[in-house]
């Protein structure tokens, strides 16, 4: 498999960090009027259909092996994680959704190296430190947001199962994804997640009809399906050729988007440490990729003068 030149997968993942990172307060507008099943099964459907002529184009054979630790990844990675993040984020402000997700890089860091066995260095222990760090200045004091609020602690721990799934899912995935292309991989991980929800959302269709969309509801459903199929496949693309701890600390970045989309679109304001909070992040990212990747971009150019 030949790889590409090491700043593409780079530009895949800074791109799905802001797209998902939207996503959040968008998914928000949507669960106004549709509920979270359906609301899942449409848009997902949709992007199915969208990937697989792509996917059919560039369809590598698999052991049944491969194919059944694809679907076991999706239904942890997409089903489980889904259902968590849109039950939560119908519970909990989108801005939460954007904190708890901090944890996920954490997981990554630790879980990659015990079980996918990556070599980790200590520039990008230190980088992802400091964005997690970063992340915190910009958080505050979240629990106060769920003070004296039972829906909305039940709504954080929803977006904490959802944290927890995407990670087991990731080190599920990983390995078999050189043995597939970027669509085909994406296709399935969509296209085998969403249909137990799809089923399930069958019985939430009582006393609810298409005509209860909201405009809110319409524009999410429009921004999922123009911005999440590039958004997943991009991710496959960099998760394929990047190690899995190294993609996670972009999760530091789409929180970032996650606030500064949030205080836009739902008027969730962020705290007044934001841009001090952000500087590190942005800061954390750059000593755990981009200083890596300009390093051998010199190295290479001074073996080839």
């Amino acid at each position: 498999m030949t790889k590409p030149k090491p700043i593409l997968p780079i530009i895949a993942l800074l791109i799905t960090s802001i797209l998902w990172g939207i996503n959040a307060p968008v998914i928000k507008l949507g669960l106004e009027s549709i509920p979270v099943p359906v609301f899942l099964s449409i848009k997902f459907i949709i992007i199915s259909l969208l990937l697989l002529p792509f996917a059919v184009k560039t369809w590598k054979p698999l052991k049944s092996k491969e194919l059944g630790v694809l679907i076991l990844g999706s239904l942890i990675w997409f089903t489980a994680n889904n259902l968590a993040l849109n039950f939560g984020l119908h519970d909990a402000p989108s801005i939460n959704s954007g904190i708890i997700n901090l944890l996920g890089p954490l997981l990554l860091f630790m879980l990659s190296a015990e079980f996918l066995k990556e070599r980790i260095s200590l520039r990008s222990f230190i980088g992802v430190l400091i964005a997690f760090a970063g992340a915190l200045v910009i958080i505050g004091k979240p629990w106060e947001v769920a003070s004296g609020n039972q829906t909305v602690l039940l709504g954080n721990v929803l977006l904490l199962v959802s944290v927890l799934c995407s990670v087991i899912g990731i080190l599920i995935v990983k390995p078999v994804l050189k043995k597939t292309s970027t669509a085909q991989a994406t296709f399935i991980y969509l296209s085998a997640g969403v249909l137990p929800i799809a089923i399930y959302s069958l019985t939430q269709l009582h006393g609810w009809g298409i005509h209860d969309i909201t405009t809110g509801g319409w524009s999410a459903l429009a921004y999922s399906v123009v911005a999440l199929p590039p958004a997943n496949l991009l991710f496959m693309y960099g998760l394929k050729y990047k190690q899995a701890h190294s993609v996670g600390v972009y999760d530091y970045l789409q929180a970032v988007t996650v606030i500064i989309a949030a205080w836009f679109i739902l008027g969730e304001h962020p705290s007044p440490t934001f841009a001090v909070g952000a500087v590190l992040v942005f800061l954390g990212v750059y000593l755990a990729e981009f200083s890596k990747s300009t390093k051998l971009h010199l190295t290479n150019f001074k073996q080839r003068g």
